[in-house]
C-alpha cells in the first residue's frame, strides 16, 4: 500500500476507533449517514466528505462529497477529508455531550471500520500485484515502438537486408545449375557465364551487408542515446519518496545495461530476425518448388520445435528478469562500496566486501547458467533434429535421383535450402530468446518512463514540466516580499516510514535579517525542515508560508533560487572546484561573485595554495579534499547564489573553532546586509549563543522556544540539559532526561 494509503487508512482508523471507544463514556453521538458506501473503490479513490453549515442543533447532518480523486493527489490537497472528518466530529461532540450513541450508528461505523481493515489488506494486495505486472512484462508492441523515431533508417536498413538475404536465397539454385552443367558435354560457355553472374551477385550482397550493418550500428546507438536520456530525465523529475524505496545501484543498472539490451534488440536482433524469417519462408517456398514430397520430410522437425520453443521462450523469459535484478543487486553493491572504499579499508572490511559482492554475482552466475543450459538444450535439441531432416532429405533424394525423378543438381539445391531453412528456424528461436529477455528489460525501463511523479501541490503535470526543464512556467512567483518564514501546525511522515511522525503539529515563525538557532536530540526533524522549505517533499497536513505566500503555490525553481543550503552530509560533485562553488547559480554568474563568495566561506585561501587553484579537480563526492574544505567549499555555493534565505545544517561542525568563528562573522555581517533569512541548524554552544533566537525541537513539536540565556538560564529546560551533554559533564543524564520527560 503506498504512503498516500497508509496516511488516509491510520487517520481514520484512528478517527473510528476513538468513536467506538467513546461510546463506552457516553460521550457523543455520531450522526446518521446511510448513503456513503465505502465499496472496494475505496482502493482507488479517496473521498472528502463535510455536512451543510448552520445545521440545527440535534439533527442529523446529511453529509456529501466535496473531493474525489487518487490517493496520492488527495494526500497533497490542504485540508483533506480526513481533517474534515476530523473536526466535524468534534464539533459535534459538544453539542452532544452525555448522549449515548445510537445502536444503528455504532453498527453503521463498526461496518466501516471493518471495510477499512479489508481495503488495507486488499490495496496492500493490489499494490504489489501491479509493480509485479509492471515490472516483469511488456507487451511486443510497446518494446518495438521505442523504435519509431528511427523508423526511415530503419526501413532504409532492413532493405538492405532484404537484398543481402535475395543474394543469399539465390545462390543454392546456382549452385545446382552450375552442379547439373558440369555434367553436360561443351557446357564451358555456360560455367563462365554461371561464375560471372555469381560475382556480381556476391559484390550486390556485400554492399548491402556493409549499409546494413552500419545502419544498423548507428540506430542502436542512437537508441540506446535516447533512451538513455529519457530514462534520466523521468529519473530526475520523481518525487523523492521514489528514491528513498530503491537503491542507486539498481537504477543505474537500468539506466546502462537494460537500455543496452533493449537497443540491440531493436536493431541488431530484428534484422537478424527479419533476416531468418526472409530465409525460412523463401527457403520453404524453393524446397516446395523443387520437391513437393521430399519438403514434407524437411520440414518435420518445425512442429517440435515450435511447441518446445513456447515452453523455453517463457522460461528463458521469467529468467532472465531475475537475472536483471540480479546483476543490479551486485552493481549496487560495487558502487556503494567502492564510492565509501576509505570506510571499507577503516574497518578492515575489504574481504567481507569481496565475499558479498562475490555471492551477489554468483547469484547472477547461477542464473545465467541456468538460461545458458535452457539454451544449449533447445539449440542441440533443434539441431538434431535438423541435421536428421537431411539426412532423411539425402535418403530419400538420393532414391529419387537414382529413380530419375531429380536431377543431382536439383538434389543438391535442395540440400542447401534445407540447411537455410534448418539454420533460418533455429535463428529465429534463438532470436525468440533474446526476445523474451529484452521485454524483461525493457519492463523495468517502463516502469521508470511510464512513472508519473505525485504531482506538487496546485501544479498541473504541463506546467510542473516547465518549471522543471524550461525555468519557466505558469506559477506564480513574487518579486519583492518581506522574507518571513512560518511553518503552521506542520505534520510530516516520510512516505517510505508513514508509521513515524516527524512532526506532529511544528509551528514557528523566522523574520527577515533574523538569525534562528534549531537545536534538538538526534533524529528530532532539525534536518527535515530544510527538505520541506525546499519542497523536496510536502507536509500531509499545515502550511508552510514564504513572505505570507503558501510556498505550495509558488512556482518551483524560483522558490529554490531562494534558498541557499549547506545540508548535513556535503556532496560535491566530480569537476573542478569552480565548477562546484558555481553550481545553479545560473551561467550569469561572474568570477569576483565566486571568489566574493569563497572570500566568505573561508575558502579562498586554500583554494590559492592547491597547485591548479579554481580549476583543482575535486574527484568523485569530493574525497580528494578533507571535511573542513568541502564544508567551505559547500558554503561558498549557498552564498554565491545570493539567496534570500541561507539554512546551514552543521555547516561548520568539520571546522576548528578559529575557523568557525571567523566563518560565523563574515556570514553574519552578510545576513545584515542583505537582509538575509538565516537557519542555522547546531548543537555547538557559540553558535546557539550567537542566535536571535532558539528553538528546540521535540516529539516532532517546539518544546522551547525564546533566547538562548533565557533558555539556558532554566537548569530543567531541554536546552540546559542538552548543553550539559554537548560539553561531556560527568552527570549522568537518562533517557527521560534526554527527551524532555522530566520537564
Amino acid at each position: 500500500m503506498n504512503a498516500c494509503c497508509k496516511q488516509t487508512y491510520y487517520s481514520l482508523t484512528k478517527l473510528l476507533s476513538h468513536v467506538l471507544e467513546s461510546q463506552k463514556h457516553q460521550r457523543f453521538q455520531v450522526p446518521s449517514i446511510r448513503k456513503l458506501n465505502l465499496s472496494s473503490r475505496t482502493s482507488c479513490h479517496s473521498l472528502g466528505c463535510t455536512s451543510p453549515t448552520n445545521t440545527p442543533t440535534g439533527s442529523s447532518s446529511q453529509y456529501r462529497f466535496v473531493k474525489s480523486g487518487n490517493n496520492e493527489c488527495l494526500a497533497t490537497i490542504e485540508k483533506n477529508w480526513t481533517i474534515v472528518v476530523k473536526r466535524r466530529l468534534c464539533a459535534e461532540s459538544s453539542q452532544y455531550t452525555s448522549t449515548k450513541i445510537s445502536s444503528q450508528n455504532l453498527s453503521f461505523w463498526q461496518r466501516v471500520l471493518k471495510r477499512l481493515s479489508n481495503f488495507r489488506r486488499a490495496s496492500s494486495k493490489t499494490n504489489v500485484t501491479e509493480q509485479t505486472v509492471q515490472e516483469e512484462f511488456v507487451s511486443w508492441r510497446k518494446l518495438f515502438s521505442l523504435a519509431k523515431p528511427e523508423s526511415k533508417m530503419l526501413s532504409l536498413a532492413l532493405l538492405a537486408q532484404m537484398v543481402s538475404v535475395g543474394t543469399t536465397m539465390i545462390f543454392p539454385m546456382a549452385v545446382g545449375k552450375i552442379v547439373d552443367i558440369i555434367q553436360l558435354p561443351n557446357s564451358v560457355d555456360q560455367l563462365k557465364w554461371m561464375a560471372s553472374a555469381l560475382a556480381g551477385l556476391f559484390v550486390v550482397g556485400a554492399v548491402a551487408v556493409t549499409v546494413r550493418v552500419a545502419l544498423m550500428t548507428t540506430i542502436g546507438e542512437r537508441i540506446a542515446r535516447d533512451l538513455r536520456k529519457q530514462v534520466f530525465k523521468s529519473l530526475m523529475k520523481q518525487e523523492l519518496a521514489f528514491f528513498d524505496g530503491r537503491q542507486s545501484g539498481e537504477l543505474v543498472n537500468r539506466l546502462s545495461n537494460d537500455t543496452s539490451v533493449v537497443s540491440k534488440t531493436l536493431t541488431e536482433n530484428l534484422a537478424r530476425g527479419i533476416r531468418s524469417s526472409v530465409t525460412t519462408t523463401g527457403g520453404i517456398g524453393f524446397l516446395i518448388y523443387l520437391s513437393p514430397t521430399l519438403t514434407v520430410a524437411a520440414l518435420s522437425f518445425i512442429p517440435f520445435l515450435t511447441i518446445v520453443g513456447g515452453v523455453y521462450g517463457s522460461y528463458v523469459r521469467s529468467l532472465s528478469k531475475k537475472l536483471q535484478d540480479a546483476l543490479a543487486a551486485a552493481t549496487q553493491v560495487a558502487s556503494e562500496r567502492i564510492s565509501a572504499i576509505r570506510t571499507v579499508r577503516l574497518f578492515a572490511g575489504e574481504s567481507i566486501e569481496a565475499s558479498r559482492y562475490t555471492q551477489r554475482i554468483e547469484d547472477a552466475f547461477q542464473l545465467a547458467k541456468k538460461v545458458a543450459i535452457a539454451e544449449g538444450f533447445y539449440m542441440g535439441g533443434g539441431f538434431f533434429m535438423g541435421q536428421a531432416s537431411l539426412l532423411a532429405v539425402l535418403w530419400f533424394g538420393g532414391h529419387q535421383v537414382l529413380q530419375g525423378a531429380m536431377t543431382v543438381g536439383q538434389l543438391a539445391s535442395f540440400a542447401m535450402y534445407a540447411v537455410n531453412v534448418g539454420f533460418g528456424v533455429s535463428s529465429l528461436a534463438n532470436g525468440y530468446g533474446q526476445l523474451t529477455r529484452a521485454q524483461g528489460a525493457g519492463a523495468r525501463i517502463f516502469a521508470i518512463l511510464d512513472r508519473k511523479p505525485c504531482p506538487l501541490t496546485g501544479i498541473t503535470e504541463s506546467e510542473m514540466e516547465s518549471s522543471l526543464y524550461s525555468g519557466s512556467s505558469h506559477i506564480p512567483h513574487v518579486e519583492n516580499y518581506r522574507t518571513s518564514i512560518i511553518f503552521d501546525q506542520v505534520h510530516f511522515y516520510y512516505p517510505s516510514r508513514p508509521q513515524h511522525s516527524v512532526f506532529k503539529g511544528l509551528s514557528f515563525q523566522v523574520e527577515p535579517g533574523e538569525l534562528l538557532a534549531i537545536t534538538g536530540m538526534s533524529g528530532c526533524g532539525k534536518s527535515t525542515i530544510l527538505s520541506l522549505l525546499s519542497r523536496l517533499y510536502i507536509p500531509q497536513e499545515g502550511h508552510i508560508y514564504l513572505g505570507g505566500y503558501d510556498i505550495n503555490s509558488l512556482d518551483i525553481n524560483w522558490l529554490r533560487r531562494q534558498i541557499g543550503a549547506v545540508p548535513q552530509d556535503v556532496v560535491l560533485f566530480d569537476g573542478s572546484i569552480l565548477e562546484n562553488i558555481s553550481y545553479g547559480a545560473g551561467k550569469d554568474v561572474s568570477m569576483d561573485e565566486i571568489l566574493r563568495a569563497a572570500t566568505v566561506a573561508g575558502a579562498d585561501y586554500f583554494i590559492r595554495q592547491l597547485p591548479y587553484g579554481y580549476e583543482t579537480q575535486v574527484g568523485e563526492r569530493g574525497l580528494s579534499l578533507s571535511g573542513g574544505q568541502r564544508q567551505r567549499i559547500a558554503l561558498a555555493r549557498a552564498i554565491v547564489r545570493r539567496p534570500r534565505i541561507l539554512i546551514l545544517d552543521e555547516a561548520t561542525s568539520a571546522l576548528d573553532v578559529e575557523s568557525e568563528a571567523s566563518i560565523s562573522e563574515a556570514v553574519d555581517l552578510l545576513r545584515r546586509k542583505e537582509d538575509m533569512c538565516t537557519i542555522v541548524i547546531a548543537h555547538r554552544l557559540s553558535t546557539l549563543r550567537d542566535s536571535n533566537h532558539v528553538i528546540v525541537l521535540n516529539k516532532g513539536v517546539v518544546a522551547e522556544s525564546g533566547k538562548f540565556d533565557e533558555l539556558i538560564a532554566k537548569p530543567k529546560s531541554i536546552l540546559s540539559r542538552l548543553m550539559l551533554i554537548s560539553e561531556g559533564h560527568g552527570m549522568e543524564v537518562t533517557d527521560d532526561e534526554k527527551l524532555g520527560r522530566g520537564t
